[in-house]
């Protein structure tokens, strides 16, 4: 068995070791960065539950060694390289750090190998996997090889000063957020909507917060040109409809426009392998991984139709071997997928966003429990904390035959001014199904993993209301939620939790 493995440096030099984009370029990174932020939010907040700085000013400001946070990530990230390495030689995985382009179905070309001297040379296998993974997408404008991309913020060796980031991903948004967190100058240029693909109404809540805090967005914009000069780098933007533009100046500017699968260079059609227009890989039955080649798979963020998300990659590769060498029937169930979003508050989803399950289901079979908090931490007044910042929202599916129930029941009580307007008000909650759930707050990833497990066993709402809270925690949000869209009524709470 063999391991192919190779990081083609990035327009500005980036490179990295063995782990791919998550440990060296993502989310490892990423999370100890926003934790630094988180941190340094701590101590300004703990000056207003007692703490006192003695021997300095009150109003002495913190400030962050940007050389020493990158090099604790750094040793994080090198850790993980070498015990990668250690855990491939004790099962027996040949790592090969070399680029890899097929041949044919069951043979691949082996390039770029140090250790072969510069020659090529062919391997071959019954089953090849492919997981190449994705590399961040070019900004095609004049000046665009004066901005990086994430892959080179990590490995910056100074701090970057004030940035500019163009996208609306969630790379864009958790870049934004850590940065301004360690106290710098940030602009986000938007083209469209924020978050693409996740639940809206959560990914605008997350957008205000963020201004709120300081970041400043320039929303249905994109960027024309970037320019050097002795003030820094200057961006020249327009507005999508034509009718406004400007410039914004900074140091450092950070294309988070989205990531194109790396598989260009893999030759995939000499073995049979389908790709879309978007270069990622066509697996036709999605949950068995396979390409369509014979005894070609696929997993990761290079295949179409699947979540972009490194456990994602990882629980498809292990039930792909039990499959393969195990006798094994499981399959990936695509649907249930929980994630999280590291902005400056953390945004924790599993399951459908509103959207997506009102157009697969329809309006009349969907509700949603919903409920803006305050988390017990906020309340003193003196952390100027806003008031139902914080935010829970169940989605529920009811049964096929919801709105003949509804039908029936308004007639039963025509008349009389107490007509229900939505099924969820007669449709038993044992009969409610959770479909997706949404929180926006602190600790949200924390707090979803464990609710991943309940949608997993097809969890009824009637579940949730009988399941006592562990108080006092924003988490258990979830078990009182008794707001429904569906009535108009205010989901904002009054007291700060349960």
């Amino acid at each position: 068995m063999a391991l192919l493995d190779y990081v083609e440096p990035s327009p500005q030099g980036t490179s990295w070791g063995l782990g791919g984009t998550c440990v060296n370029v993502g989310c490892i990174p990423k999370k100890l960065l926003h934790n630094v932020a988180l941190l340094g939010e701590a101590r300004h907040m703990s000056k207003a539950l007692g703490w006192k700085t003695e021997g300095a000013a009150e109003d002495a400001k913190d400030t962050l060694d940007w050389e020493a946070a990158v090099a604790e990530v750094a040793n994080v990230r090198m850790s993980s390289n070498f015990m990668y390495k250690v855990a491939l030689r004790d099962n027996k995985v040949k790592y090969i750090n070399a680029m890899g382009s097929m041949v044919d179905a069951h043979t691949v070309c082996v390039s770029k190998d140090r250790k072969a001297k510069g020659q090529d040379y062919n391997i071959t296998a019954d089953n090849i996997l492919i997981c190449p993974g994705g590399r961040p997408n070019g900004l095609h404008i004049p000046g665009g090889e004066l901005s990086i991309s994430s892959d080179d913020l990590f490995q910056l060796p100074a701090s970057p000063g004030r940035v500019v980031v163009i996208g609306a991903s969630y790379v864009a948004l958790e870049c934004a957020g850590f940065l301004h967190g360690l106290g710098l100058e940030v602009t986000v240029i938007v083209r469209s909507i924020l978050l693409r693909g996740f639940d809206q109404e959560f990914a605008e809540k997350i957008g205000a917060d963020m201004a709120e805090r300081g970041i400043k967005f320039i929303r249905g914009a994109v960027p024309v040109s970037i320019e050097e000069g002795a003030e820094g780098k200057t961006v020249a933007w327009k507005s999508t409809s034509g009718e406004e533009a400007g410039t914004v100046v900074a140091d450092t500017i950070l294309n988070a426009t989205g990531r194109t699968p790396a598989t260009a260079s893999m030759n995939l059609a000499a073995a049979g392998v389908e790709t879309n227009a978007k270069g990622e890989i066509v697996t036709p039955d999605l949950g068995s991984d396979a390409t369509t080649a014979e005894g070609v798979y696929a997993i990761g963020d290079a295949v179409a139709r699947v979540p972009e998300l490194t456990p994602v990659a990882i629980k498809a590769g292990l039930l792909l071997a039990d499959r393969l060498y195990a006798g094994s029937k499981k399959r990936l169930n695509y649907d249930i997928v929980p994630t999280a979003i590291f902005t400056p508050l953390e945004y924790g989803a599993v399951g459908l966003s509103e959207e997506d399950a009102r157009a697969r289901y329809g309006d009349a079979r969907v509700e949603a429990y919903v409920s803006n908090l305050t988390p017990i931490e906020w309340s003193p007044p003196g952390l100027w904390k806003p008031k139902n910042k914080c935010s829970a929202k169940a989605l529920v599916l009811l049964p096929d035959d919801a709105e003949e129930r509804l039908t029936a029941a308004q007639a039963a009580v025509a008349g009389d001014g107490t007509k229900p307007v939505h099924a969820s008000e007669v449709v038993p909650t044992a009969e409610q199904k959770v479909i997706g759930l949404h929180f926006f707050g602190p600790n949200a990833g924390e707090i979803m993993q464990g609710y991943a497990v309940a949608l997993k066993v097809g969890v009824s709402w009637e579940t949730f209301q009988d399941t006592i809270g562990i108080h006092p925690t924003t988490s258990e949000e979830f078990i009182y939620l008794t707001v429904r869209k569906s009535s108009g009524q205010s989901a904002d709470k009054q007291l700060c939790c349960g």
